[in-house]
């Protein structure tokens, strides 16, 4: 869709090749694009999993959601499946999301499942985090996040996202 023109065996070759040459790569990925599927979506976590994998030491940017830039195609293939743009700018200034700095998933209309889409990025988020927390609670509370989102990867189960409802319910304001 965004004309990268690479394959994810290319994608997967690189990461290797990171692990044999013990440099680390950054791989950004880009997901919820119009006409997307959640399965697609989906697959795409699944893949950032996967080159975390290959070479622990990579990093993954993303997969941040879908920005629509005026001018661009995915813009015009936003607009005529539903997306309701802002038409000031002003209103550009406030559509997005503070905390996640983009559209808000339920202002997509071709994402039909917000919510799983945000767990899968959480746990894909704890377990590629690197950065050493500081507070003593966060020292020992990521680690345990990071062997479940581990476990939730390798067994390819998210039910019962318990983590994810007590992180968002009781810890989210203190992070």
């Amino acid at each position: 869709m965004i004309n990268k023109n690479i394959t994810l065996e290319h994608v997967k070759h690189a990461a290797k090749l990171s692990k044999k040459c013990n440099v680390n790569f950054l791989f950004s990925f880009m997901c919820a694009l119009p006409g997307e599927t959640e399965s697609e979506i989906l697959k795409t976590i699944r893949f950032c999993y996967t080159l975390l994998r290959i070479n622990p030491g990579n990093y993954i940017v993303g997969p941040q959601v879908f920005r629509p830039y005026p001018g661009s195609l995915l813009f015009n293939t936003a607009s005529k499946m539903g997306l309701n743009l802002p038409t000031t700018l002003k209103e550009w200034g406030t559509v997005y999301n503070d905390v996640e700095g983009y559209f808000k998933l339920e202002s997509l209309p071709w994402v039909k499942n917000p919510r799983i889409i945000r767990e899968y990025l959480f746990y894909l988020h704890f377990f590629s985090q690197k950065v050493k927390p500081l507070k003593l609670w966060k020292k020992l509370f990521f680690p345990i996040l990071k062997f479940f989102s581990d476990t939730r990867f390798k067994l390819d189960f998210f039910g019962f996202p318990f983590e994810y409802f007590i992180f968002k319910t009781v810890l989210k304001k203190e992070l």
